[in-house]
């Protein structure tokens, strides 16, 4: 799944390899990622993120 703004003009996912990405289209292609955690690779599957109460955004591995 993924998380789209209410004006679909940006849609953000939690990739399986562990990297977060914004995109412009529901087309997820490198071509329309506008931002990037690069956290690609650092990890164990599965990945989870988490929104902390404070507001922190977290991404977690299966570690």
């Amino acid at each position: 799944g993924y998380l789209g703004a209410t004006n679909d003009a940006y849609f953000a996912i939690m990739q399986r390899d562990g990297n977060l990405v914004v995109y412009t289209s529901r087309d997820f292609s490198p071509v329309n990622a506008q931002w990037s955690s690069n956290s690609t690779g650092k990890g164990q599957e599965p990945f989870r993120l988490i929104m902390q109460d404070s507001g922190n955004l977290l991404i977690r591995d299966a570690k």
